[in-house]
C-alpha cells in the first residue's frame, strides 16, 4: 500500500461533508457489499468511542476511515471507487438511517441493489421481500440493521438519544472545527496519472486495483475471475472480424463499445442470477453437500467443477494446496487467444476471419458459455426428481461434481436412463458391494449382516430414507438434503440399548427423569428441546424444581394403570402411574413414605412386565432392524429411553419444526409393521418386517 502512495502526491485526508452530491460509482470488476455484522460493528464502536473522547483526552486528530481510491470519469462526472467500496457503503447506511443524505453511489451493472440500496429502511416490509432477491441486498440489509441496532439502549426497543445525537453533529463534522472530532478518508484519486487511451485507461485502473487488494482478505477466485472476464472484453474485441478494415480510431472505440456492452451486461446479470439461485438452500445442498462456508462467492464452484474434470488426479492435488490455481487455470487459458490468433495470422498467414473462428475456443464469449452451460445441467439435474436423489446422495458421499459429471460423459451413456444405470452403479460401488479380488468382481453386500459398528450402516440407512422418498409417487415430493444437513444425525437404537445397565451417575438420572416425564406427563426443562432453550438455570437446579414439582398432591392425579403385578401374597395388583413415579422417585434418592416396589425391582418391572426389553438378547439390538437415524440432540438426550418414550420426543420435535428423517418416524410409528398388536414396544415382529423394508427399498438400487 506504501509504495502505490508514493506514487502520487495528491493524498490528503477529506472530510465526509467534502463528498456532498458526489457520486461514486462500484465498476463491475468489483464484487459487491460483502461486510457482515461483526465488520458493521467494530467500525461504529470505533467510531463511537473515538466520538465520545473529550477535549482532554489524548487522541488522533482524525479517525481514518483508510484510502478511498478513485477515478475521475471526467465526461460523466462520476468518481469510480477502486478501492474503499465497503467502507463507503457502510458509511452511506449510516448517514441513510442518521438522515444525513451527503453523497450517491451507484453500481456499474447491479441497477436493483443501488434501488435497494437508496430505498433501506424507508419500507421494512419491503425490505425483507426483496432482502433474498440477490447477496449484495441481503447483506445491505444485514448491515442496515446491525446500524439500527446499535443505536437502540442495551437489551431494549427504545433510541438512543445521546449516541444518535453525537454521531449526527459529529460524523459530517458540520462546524469545520479544528477541535472537534473528525471523520476522514485518506482521499486519494489517480485520475492526473491515467492520460492515456481507455484500454490503457483500465489496464492501469485492473491493475491498482490487484495492488491494493494485496494483503488484506484475497477477493476469492470467482471475484478475481468476474474482472479477469469482463476486463479482457474490450481486449479480446480488437480482434474482432467486424473491426477488419476500420481505420479510423474514433470508430474502432465505438464499435468496441458497442461490441462489448452486451456481453458485459449478459455476464453481470448472469452471474447474479446463478449467485443468487445458489443462494437457495435446497439447490445449495443438493449440488454441494453440507455448507462448510468454503466458498463466500458460490459461482466459484463451478469454475473448480470445469477446472477439475479437466486435471489429473496428481493435478487436483495441487489444486487443493493452491488458493488461486483456478483464477491462475483460466488466466492461462485466456492467453491463449493473444498468441494464438497472432501465429495464426503471422506465421501460418490464415485470413483474419479463419483464424478468429479457430481461436473462439479460447474466447471470454465460449468461457461463458462452459459456465452457463454447467450451471443449467446442474439444474436439470435438481429438477429431475431421479438425477435429484441419485446425485444428491453421491454428493453427500463425498463424490465430487466433476466425477458424477464424467459418469454423464461416458461414451456408453446416450440417454438419461443409461445415466441413471451409471449413477447407480456407482452408489452400488460405494456402499452397496465389495470388491472380491480373488474372484475380480463386485459381490452384494448382505443388508441383514449390518451393525451398528460397521461403517456401512449410517450411508445406507441414508440411502433408504433418499430412496423411500424417491420411489414415492408422488411427484413432487423429494428428500431435503437442506435439512438433513443443517443437524447432524447418530444411528439410534429404536429398542434402547442398555436401560437395565444405568445405575449410576448422570445416566443414571438422566434415565429416572426420562421414565418419569413419560409416566407422569410432566416435562422437565431439563429436557426442553435443545434448540429452544432459553433458561440459562443450572442443571442441578432444574432437577431440584422438577422433582418439587412431582410432590404427592401432583402424584395422586396419576391414577392411570399400567401393568398388572403379583404381590408378596401371589395375588394381582394394579400398578398405577403414580406407583411407577413413587418408585422412580425413591431411585433416585428422595425421601417418600410410600414405597410400592422396591428400588431392585423397578428396572426389572420396567424391562420386562411394562416394555418387554428382555425379548431382543444384546446382539439382535446392534443389528439394523433395530436402527435409525435420529438427531444427534435427541439422541444425547434420550439414547438409553424405552421405545415409546423415543416415539413421544420425536412427535415432540417434529410438532417444533424440526427435520426428523422420514424412515426414522415411519419406524417409530410402526408404519412398516402389517398388523399391530403391541404400540408400546419395538417387537421382533416388527424388526423382520421393518428390515424386509430395508432390502426392498435398497434392491431397487442394485444393478
Amino acid at each position: 500500500m506504501s509504495e502505490l502512495m508514493n506514487e502520487s502526491e495528491n493524498l490528503k485526508p477529506r472530510s465526509i461533508v467534502s463528498f456532498k452530491d458526489y457520486v461514486f460509482s462500484i465498476p463491475d470488476y468489483q464484487r459487491g457489499y460483502r461486510w457482515t455484522s461483526v465488520e458493521v460493528v467494530k467500525l461504529l464502536q470505533d467510531l463511537d468511542e473515538y466520538l465520545s473522547l473529550g477535549k482532554d483526552d489524548e487522541k488522533p486528530p482524525f479517525y481514518s476511515m483508510q484510502p478511498l481510491v478513485v477515478f475521475y470519469k471526467e465526461q460523466e462526472k462520476i468518481y469510480e471507487v477502486l478501492d474503499g467500496q465497503q467502507r463507503l457503503t457502510t458509511l452511506y447506511l449510516l448517514l441513510k438511517y442518521l438522515h444525513l443524505n451527503n453523497y450517491t453511489i451507484k453500481y456499474d451493472t447491479r441497477p436493483e441493489s443501488m434501488e435497494y440500496l437508496y430505498h433501506i429502511g424507508e419500507n421494512k416490509d419491503e425490505d425483507l421481500k426483496l432482502k433474498k432477491k440477490n447477496i449484495d441486498n441481503y447483506h445491505i440489509w444485514e448491515a442496515y440493521n446491525t446500524i439500527e441496532s446499535f443505536f437502540k439502549k442495551e437489551n431494549t426497543e427504545e433510541l438512543d438519544d445521546k449516541k444518535i445525537a453525537r454521531f449526527s453533529k459529529k460524523i459530517l463534522n458540520i462546524e469545520e472545527s479544528k477541535d472537534d472530532p473528525d471523520l476522514k478518508f485518506i482521499w486519494y484519486d489517480i485520475s492526473p496519472e491515467v492520460k492515456e487511451h481507455i484500454n490503457d485507461d483500465l489496464k492501469r485502473k485492473e491493475k491498482i486495483f490487484s495492488r491494493l487488494n494485496v494483503g488484506k482478505i484475497g477477493l476469492t477466485n470467482a471475484e478475481l475471475l468476474k474482472a479477469l472476464l469482463l476486463n479482457r472484453i474490450a481486449k479480446e474485441n480488437q480482434f474482432h472480424p467486424l473491426k477488419k478494415g476500420i481505420i479510423n480510431e474514433d470508430m474502432r472505440t465505438l464499435l468496441n463499445q458497442q461490441l462489448s456492452t452486451p456481453l458485459k451486461i449478459r455476464i453481470a446479470s448472469e452471474w447474479d442470477m446463478v449467485e443468487h439461485s445458489f443462494h437457495n438452500p435446497e439447490f445449495w445442498a443438493f449440488i454441494y453437500g453440507k455448507d462448510d462456508d468454503k466458498y463466500e462467492t458460490r459461482i466459484e464452484f463451478i469454475f473448480d467443477n470445469i477446472v477439475e474434470s479437466e486435471l489429473s488426479e496428481e493435478e487436483r492435488v495441487k489444486k487443493n494446496e493452491d488458493k488461486a490455481y483456478t483464477f491462475d487455470f483460466f488466466n492461462k487459458e485466456l492467453k491463449i487467444f493473444d498468441s494464438d490468433i497472432k501465429n495464426k495470422m503471422n506465421e501460418e498467414r490464415k485470413d483474419f476471419l479463419t483464424a478468429y473462428k479457430e481461436c473462439k475456443e479460447h474466447t471470454i464469449e465460449n468461457l461463458w458459455q462452459k459456465v452457463m452451460e454447467t450451471f443449467h445441467r446442474y439444474q436439470n439435474w435438481y429438477s429431475d426428481r431421479v438425477l435429484y436423489h441419485l446425485v444428491g446422495y453421491l454428493r453427500y458421499l463425498g463424490i465430487s461434481v466433476s466425477e458424477i459429471d464424467s459418469l454423464r460423459q461416458d461414451v456408453k451413456v446416450k440417454t438419461n436412463e443409461d445415466f441413471i444405470k451409471k449413477l447407480k452403479e456407482k452408489i452400488n460401488q460405494s456402499v452397496l458391494q465389495i470388491w472380491v479380488e480373488d474372484k475380480k468382481e463386485w459381490e452384494d453386500i448382505s443388508i441383514s449382516d449390518l451393525h451398528y459398528k460397521d461403517d456401512r450402516t449410517r450411508p445406507i440407512l441414508v440411502l433408504f430414507n433418499v430412496l423411500s422418498v424417491m420411489n414415492f409417487d408422488k411427484s413432487d415430493l423429494k428428500f431435503s438434503f437442506n435439512d438433513f444437513y443443517e443437524q447432524n444425525y447418530d444411528i439410534e437404537h429404536i429398542r434402547s440399548q442398555t436401560p437395565k445397565d444405568v445405575k449410576q451417575g448422570d445416566e443414571r438420572e438422566d434415565w429416572i427423569i426420562t421414565n418419569l416425564e413419560y409416566f407422569s406427563g410432566l416435562q422437565s426443562e431439563i429436557h426442553e428441546i435443545p434448540e429452544l432453550k432459553d433458561s440459562k438455570k443450572k442443571h442441578k437446579e432444574k432437577v431440584k424444581e422438577y422433582f418439587e414439582k412431582l410432590d404427592e398432591n401432583y402424584l395422586e392425579t396419576l391414577n392411570q394403570e399400567v401393568c398388572t403385578i403379583k404381590d408378596e401374597n401371589n395375588n394381582d395388583k394394579v400398578l398405577y402411574a403414580k406407583d411407577i413415579c413413587r418408585s422412580l422417585i425413591n431411585l433416585h434418592g428422595k425421601n417418600n413414605s410410600n414405597k410400592p416396589l422396591p428400588e431392585e425391582d423397578i428396572y426389572k418391572l420396567l424391562c420386562t412386565t411394562v416394555f418387554n426389553e428382555s425379548e431382543f438378547d444384546e446382539g439382535e439390538k446392534d443389528r439394523i432392524y433395530n436402527l435409525a437415524l435420529l438427531d444427534s440432540n435427541t439422541n444425547r438426550g434420550y439414547k438409553n429411553a424405552f421405545f415409546p418414550v423415543k416415539r413421544h420426543w420425536i412427535i415432540e420435535r417434529e410438532k417444533h419444526g424440526f427435520y426428523v428423517p422420514p424412515c426414522t418416524k415411519n419406524a417409530f410409528m410402526k408404519s412398516y409393521t402389517k398388523k399391530l398388536s403391541d404400540f408400546m414396544n419395538w417387537t421382533r415382529i416388527d424388526a423382520n418386517e421393518y428390515l424386509e423394508i430395508i432390502e426392498e427399498v435398497i434392491d431397487t438400487c442394485r444393478i
